[in-house]
């Protein structure tokens, strides 16, 4: 092919040029908007997981702050019935000893009882927290 019938088949031919060249034209004016398109969308699909995933964060920031509180009181309140139950257990090994006293003596005690088991269970009494108590 010589330059001469290249020019000239494009000389008798330009319409059909012009018109393919319009559409190769239009097409890829077409496709790059749709592309836009395509990546806007991604592109606000992608804030919208991001913002999801900060709620997802604080809500769990949140929870981690409950879960420690609770674990706290839990500790806490374990302490106290730890302590509670330390404190039966004393009550219970005191109410032993004074159920293991023989009661009836003929001596007088310090209370001017005859009986040995009231002024312990008194000391027992006057010991707890809640005020003083006597039997006799």
């Amino acid at each position: 092919m010589s330059p001469m019938s290249i020019i000239s088949f494009l000389i008798k031919n330009y319409k059909y040029i012009f018109i393919g060249a319009l559409f190769f034209g239009f097409g890829a004016y077409s496709a790059w908007h749709i592309q836009a398109g395509k990546i806007k969308k991604l592109q606000a699909q992608n804030l919208k997981v991001q913002s999801q995933l900060q709620e997802c964060v604080k809500i769990n920031k949140s929870n981690q702050d409950t879960i420690s509180e609770l674990s706290a009181e839990v500790e806490k309140a374990n302490k106290l019935c730890t302590s509670r139950i330390r404190i039966r257990e004393k009550t219970i090994q005191r109410l032993q000893q004074i159920d293991k006293l023989k009661g009836g003596s003929n001596e007088k005690n310090t209370a001017g009882l005859s009986d040995s088991i009231l002024p312990e269970l008194n000391k027992l009494f006057n010991n707890a927290d809640s005020g003083s108590y006597q039997l006799y």
